[in-house]
């Protein structure tokens, strides 16, 4: 009864044991990737039992007199009617193929899924019938804009697609066999979805996918530079490919951590968030250099101009403005500081964590909640498509905000354009020794920042080039200049502005 224990484990060549089940004299095993295994002497000896199971990682066992059930991780139900010499799929009428538990119900067998509800079968697999009455559970754990098109990995479901900002969806599988979609990255003409056992490319919206060169991996998140696409996975660390997935070459030299949450890019520079903190390349992976973060188990990235934000689990939100040579907490007016997605648009930053979302306008200086309407809810994912911000949720699926109804300090027209010039007060201020300011342009032309002391010398020229309509920011680094009052003033098109800030050493 538990006093003592013994290991019997000889001929399991896979240790990690989801789900064990007797049938008379049989011990079954369901192990993560190595399949099925049988014992006929109480675990002295096991023997591996694969043979047509195209799904290795087993979650869930079940017998029913000579029949044997196997719930798996991507490839739904397989049955075995010879104590699992063969095996045959058993999925018709299932419309999610993760399963994460089997059990009998009166003279059937109920199937639970990761995202569909459950399912009963009354003649041992043959079909199966949604049996969710009272059920609405869908965990949306990432989300992706593209032009007018919203895509969405919902656990379970595989990957769905909204074209009108998501009042209806569609499954767009074909082709995917893996269906816990977990992150995107490309675009309309070459869209990558990265799902628990590989990357898979569509050209065509998700009408359909092929699968790419890479070895089985667990991908958490994706991301294209130019030429350059990166895979960062759970155990693996991080991949990189020159050719739209064709192949794959290990990029880890220099990164000590093979879990690697989020990946994004920064100017020429590329970074990963992984549980010992924020790693970053400057040559395409080729090799890894630690920043001087002090916090690890960093869930997501998010970069504007030469602000890096990362979000911790328990730290909140950490902000660089130096390509990670130190970092500052940003914290005030949050009110729980695990987050889990991040994200960026135009001057504004969206944080989600386990109560909602919050909003801040100032590079995180303060932050305020946004969540008018929303159930109180684990926000998993979130995306910006220039109109409204989405936030994908554990179990209570997609919801929508217009960003007008959060973001009210830069008019935007319909094609997401400032409808006016303007110039935002610098933050922090006051600031020792970096500081952001923040502008806007409605039409392309010449602009012109400059920074003057209190007797009206020009001590920086912050910006002088050509810009085309949009939403900028700018660092200034005072690192050379002695405390007191500074005045930045723009000149752009006719229009000319000038704000004050202190610096304080």
């Amino acid at each position: 009864n538990g006093t003592s224990w013994t290991a019997v484990n000889t001929g399991l060549t896979n240790t990690k044991v989801n789900a064990l089940y007797t049938n008379g004299p049989n011990l079954f095993a369901g192990t993560e990737g190595g399949g099925v295994f049988l014992s006929t002497n109480n675990g002295a000896s096991w023997t591996v039992v694969n043979a047509g199971l195209t799904n290795t990682k087993v979650n869930a066992l079940y017998t029913n007199g000579p029949n044997l059930f196997a719930g798996t991780e991507g490839g739904g139900v397989f049955l075995s009617t010879n104590n699992g010499t063969s095996w045959a799929a058993a999925n018709t009428g299932l419309t999610n193929n993760y399963i994460r538990s089997l059990v009998a119900c009166g003279t059937g067998i109920l199937a639970g899924t990761g995202g569909r509800g459950a399912f009963l079968s009354t003649n041992n697999g043959t079909s199966w019938t949604a049996a969710n009455i009272g059920l609405s559970n869908t965990s949306v754990i990432s989300l992706f804009t593209s032009g007018t098109n919203l895509f969405a990995g919902a656990f379970g479901y595989g990957a769905v697609l909204s074209t009108d900002n998501g009042t209806n969806w569609t499954t767009i599988n074909t082709g995917l066999t893996n269906f816990a979609v977990q992150c995107f990255a490309g675009s309309a003409s070459n869209l990558f979805a990265g799902t628990m056992n590989s990357v898979f490319l569509t050209t065509n919206n998700g009408t359909n996918w092929i699968k790419r060169g890479m070895a089985e991996a667990n991908i958490l998140s994706l991301v294209g530079n130019g030429v350059n696409l990166f895979a960062g996975t759970k155990g693996s660390g991080i991949y990189h490919s020159t050719n739209n997935g064709i192949s794959w070459t290990a990029a880890n030299t220099g990164l000590t951590d093979s879990v690697v949450q989020c990946l994004t890019t920064s100017g020429s520079n590329l970074f990963a968030a992984t549980g010992k903190g924020v790693f970053y390349s400057t040559n395409n992976g080729i090799n890894w250099i630690h920043t001087k973060m002090t916090i690890s188990n960093v869930t997501s990235l998010a970069a504007s101009g030469t602000n890096l934000f990362a979000g911790t689990e328990g730290g909140g939100v950490l902000l660089t403005t130096n390509d990670g040579s130190s970092w500052a907490a940003v914290n005030e007016g949050l009110t729980n500081f695990y987050i889990s997605s991040l994200a960026i648009s135009g001057t504004n930053i969206f944080a989600g964590n386990v109560v909602g979302v919050y909003l801040s306008t100032n590079s995180g200086t303060s932050w305020t909640g946004v969540n008018s309407g929303f159930a109180n809810a684990n926000v998993m994912s979130l995306a910006a498509n220039g109109t409204n911000l989405f936030a994908g949720t554990d179990g209570q699926g997609v919801w929508k905000r217009p960003l007008s109804e959060m973001v009210t300090s830069v008019e935007l027209s319909s094609n997401n354009q400032p409808l006016q010039f303007g110039l935002e007060q610098n933050y922090p201020n006051p600031f020792n020794p970096n500081t952001t300011i923040n502008y806007q342009l409605p039409l392309s032309g010449q602009v012109t920042i400059k920074v003057y002391d209190v007797l009206g010398n020009e001590v920086k020229t912050l910006v002088n080039e050509y810009k085309p309509a949009g939403q900028y920011s700018v660092n200034f680094d005072a690192g050379k200049l002695s405390s007191g009052v500074y005045i930045y003033r723009i000149t752009a098109g006719g229009y000319t502005s000038a704000k004050k800030m202190t610096l304080i050493k």
